[in-house]
C-alpha cells in the first residue's frame, strides 16, 4: 500500500470515530440513564445536545484555524482533545462529568473533521483526488450509520466502553499522522483570522442547535424563538464582517456561484433525512417490534455496510453521469425505500421481507450522497482555502442531523413508539425529504459552476475537479 493511502487509513480512521460518536450515544442512552437513575431525562439529555452545540459552534473556526497554520497540527491536536473528552466520560461518576467529556470530545471533534480530507489532499495526485474524496465521504457516512448498532451491541456490555474504544485508536493516530502526512498550511497569509467574527458564528451555530435540538422538550416556546432569531441575527453580522475583514472568518468565495447555495440546501435536506432514519430504525425495531437492543444494532448493520460499498463507488459514477444525477439518483433510492417502508411496516415483525430490502436500498442511496455533496462543496478551491470549505460543509450537514431529529421527535409527539402505525408519517417525511434532495442535485446539474480564483490558476496549486 503506497504511502498516501497509509495515511488516509489513519486520518480515515479518526474521522469514523467523531462521526461515530455524533450518533452512537444515541443508542446508548438508556443504559446511561439507567447509570444515574436520579437525573431527570431532561436534564440527561443534554449528553446528546452538548455534543451536537459544541461540534457546530467551533467547526469554522478549527477550519480556518487550521488552513493558516497547519492542517496537520489542528488534526493531531484535535485528536488529543478528543481522545481526553473520552478519557473524562468513560471515567464519569456524575452526570455533569459526562457533560464535561461530551463537550470537550466535540471540540476535538471539530478540529478533526475540517482538517482531515484537508490534510490529506495535497499528499495525493490530482488524479487520485476524486478518488479520496469519495472514500473520505464512505467513512464519514459510515461512521454515521454505524452508530446507532454498534451502540446497541456495545451497550449490552457497559456503556463507557462507546467512549473507551477512542483512547487506543486516538493515541495511534496521534503518534502515526506526524509519520505519514506533512504540515500544509496557507503561506501568504501572516494575520490572525477575525476573531470577533469566528466568536460570533459560534454563538450563532450554538444558538441555533440548541433551539433546534430542545424544540421538542421546550415545546418549541419563545425559548426556542429566541434561538433562532440570535442565531439569524449573529450569522448577518458575520456575513457583514466577511465582506469587510483582510482575514474573515469565512470568505465570500466559498459561496460564489449559484451551485454552492444549491449544494448546502440539499445537505442540510438529506442529513435531515438520514438523521431521521437512524432515529427512527432504531426506536422501531426496540418499541413497535420490541427487539432486545443487541438484536436491533445487528438488524441495522447490513445499511451501512452497503452504503460504505457504494460510497466507494460514487467517485467513479460521479465521472460518468456528474455529481447532480448521480446525487439525484441516490436520493430517490432513499425516498423509494422510505414508501416501502411506509406502506409495508406493522405491528407483526416483517425483517426480512420488508425492512431488511428497504434498509440495502436506502443503503445504496445513502452512500452515495455524502461523497457527491463533499465533493460539489469544495469543487474549484485551492487547497489552501479546504479546511473552511470542508468546515462550512459541515456546518450545514450538522443542522440537518439536527433539524431531522427535532422534526422526527415533533411529528412522533405523545404517540406511544411501541405503535408502529405512528412512525408512518415520519416515513412520509423521510421520502418527502429524500425528493427535496433530488430536487436539489438536479437543480445543481443545471446550474453553472463556482468560479475559479485566479490563485488556482498558478501552476503550484491545484484546484480540486468540478463535476457537472
Amino acid at each position: 500500500m503506497a504511502k498516501p493511502w497509509r495515511a488516509f487509513a489513519v486520518v480515515g480512521t479518526a474521522i469514523f470515530l467523531t462521526l461515530l460518536d455524533l450518533f452512537i450515544v444515541n443508542t446508548a442512552f438508556p443504559a446511561v440513564a439507567a447509570q444515574f437513575p436520579a437525573t431527570p431525562l431532561a436534564d440527561l439529555s443534554w449528553v446528546l445536545t452538548i455534543y451536537a452545540i459544541v461540534f457546530a459552534a467551533v467547526l469554522v473556526p478549527a477550519g480556518k484555524l487550521g488552513d493558516l497554520y497547519g492542517r496537520r497540527r489542528f488534526f493531531v491536536a484535535g485528536m488529543l482533545v478528543f481522545v481526553l473528552g473520552s478519557v473524562v466520560a468513560s471515567v464519569a461518576s456524575t452526570p455533569q462529568l459526562l457533560l464535561v467529556g461530551r463537550a470537550v470530545q466535540a471540540v476535538g471533534a471539530a478540529a478533526i473533521t475540517p482538517n482531515s480530507l484537508a490534510v490529506l489532499l495535497p499528499i495525493f495526485p490530482p488524479q487520485r483526488r476524486a478518488a479520496v474524496i469519495a472514500a473520505w465521504g464512505a467513512i464519514a457516512g459510515l461512521g454515521a450509520a454505524a452508530g446507532p448498532p454498534l451502540g446497541g451491541i456495545l451497550a449490552q456490555a457497559d456503556w463507557r466502553l462507546i467512549f473507551l474504544i477512542n483512547i487506543p485508536v486516538g493515541i495511534a493516530a496521534m503518534i502515526l499522522t506526524p509519520r505519514l502526512v506533512p504540515e500544509v498550511r496557507d503561506e501568504s497569509v501572516t494575520r490572525l483570522p477575525d476573531l470577533t467574527g469566528a466568536a460570533l458564528l459560534a454563538i450563532a451555530m450554538a444558538a441555533l442547535t440548541m433551539g433546534l435540538s430542545q424544540g421538542p422538550q421546550w415545546n418549541w416556546d419563545v425559548r426556542v424563538a429566541a434561538g433562532l432569531v440570535l442565531a439569524a441575527a449573529l450569522t448577518v453580522a458575520v456575513a457583514w464582517r466577511s465582506r469587510r475583514h483582510p482575514v474573515p472568518i469565512i470568505e465570500p468565495s466559498l459561496l460564489r456561484g449559484r451551485r454552492q447555495p444549491m449544494t448546502l440546501a440539499a445537505t442540510v435536506v438529506f442529513w435531515a433525512g438520514f438523521a431521521a432514519l437512524l432515529v427512527a430504525s432504531s426506536l422501531f425495531l426496540t418499541h413497535a417490534w420490541h427487539y432486545p437492543v443487541l438484536t436491533a444494532g445487528l438488524a441495522m448493520t447490513p445499511g451501512p455496510a452497503i452504503s460504505a460499498v457504494s460510497a466507494g463507488l460514487s467517485g467513479r459514477l460521479a465521472a460518468r453521469t456528474g455529481h447532480g444525477v448521480l446525487g439525484a439518483v441516490g436520493s430517490l433510492m432513499l425516498a423509494i425505500a422510505a414508501i416501502w417502508l411506509a406502506v409495508g411496516l406493522g405491528q407483526e415483525s416483517a425483517y426480512a421481507t420488508v425492512f431488511l430490502p428497504a434498509q440495502l436500498l436506502a443503503g445504496l442511496g445513502i452512500g452515495l450522497l455524502p461523497p457527491t455533496l463533499i465533493a460539489v462543496t469544495i469543487s474549484g478551491l485551492p487547497p489552501a482555502r479546504l479546511s473552511t470549505g470542508i468546515a462550512v460543509y459541515g456546518i450545514f450537514r450538522q443542522i440537518g442531523v439536527v433539524v431531522g431529529v427535532a422534526a422526527w421527535v415533533a411529528l412522533l409527539g405523545a404517540r406511544s413508539t411501541a405503535d408502529a402505525t405512528a412512525f408512518r408519517a415520519g416515513w412520509v417525511l423521510l421520502a418527502a425529504l429524500a425528493v427535496t434532495t433530488a430536487a436539489c442535485m438536479l437543480a445543481v446539474k443545471a446550474l453553472p459552476a463556482r468560479g475559479i480564483s485566479p490563485e488556482v490558476n498558478r501552476p503550484e496549486v491545484n484546484a480540486l475537479p468540478i463535476h457537472r
